[in-house]
């Protein structure tokens, strides 16, 4: 075989390598960045929900925290409650006019500041999801929101209208967009504090 014969293999073969090389960074790359934004797949979305059964979830904890060190705490928030409404069409905080950056960084304050958030009116879009807690025989209703790469996510509990709609008869399907608006609040139950969207409407996203 020719000196030129080889090197033309030689080659091929620098450049197999070359590409497999680069496949495998690129998808240790990827994976680093899921790692890091605490990827869990589908359990993500239970982690968020199950504060209602697991009462020791970073979530309650950061809420009760609060309660206890309101005035320390309330200094490190970065949510300024004094300039009123800020949407344009009277909504307090309309999650849907923001980011999805934004909106996931929102709804962590909301359950980190709670009585920050007391009494104002929220609009939010996300994905629906129906919790079943076994202790006390009810469903809960939420609105989940992702962050930007979409490994992250928050869920909000809400209450629709005067809680009288018949589950699962008027809900949608899980996961089904839905648009949710109301009065944020927060309410105690065995001891824990939770937060919620109360007396709200909601629609499927068009």
């Amino acid at each position: 075989m020719s000196n030129k014969e080889d090197k033309v293999k030689l080659k091929k073969t620098l450049i197999r390598i070359g590409k497999s090389t680069l496949i495998l960074a690129v998808a240790a790359f990827v994976c680093f960045n899921l790692v890091d934004c605490n990827f869990t797949g589908s359990s993500t979305v239970n982690s968020v929900l199950n504060e209602k059964t697991n009462e020791t979830t970073s979530t309650n904890q950061s809420v009760n925290d609060y309660s206890n060190t309101e005035a320390t705490t309330e200094n490190e928030s970065t949510v300024d409650d004094s300039n009123g409404p800020v949407s344009s069409n009277g909504i307090d905080y309309d999650l849907t006019e923001m980011s999805s950056t934004m909106v996931y960084a929102t709804v962590y304050e909301m359950m980190a500041y709670p009585s920050l958030y007391e009494g104002k009116t929220v609009k939010m879009e996300g994905q629906y999801y129906a919790l079943y807690v076994d202790a006390d025989n009810t469903y809960y209703m939420y609105c989940l929101v992702s962050d930007a790469l979409g490994c992250c996510t928050q869920g909000m509990e809400f209450v629709w209208g005067d809680g009288s709609h018949v589950y699962p008869d008027e809900y949608p399907a899980d996961k089904t967009e839905v648009v949710v608006s109301g009065t944020f609040k927060t309410y105690t139950q065995d001891g824990n504090t939770y937060c919620c969207i109360d007396n709200a409407t909601m629609e499927v996203a068009k």
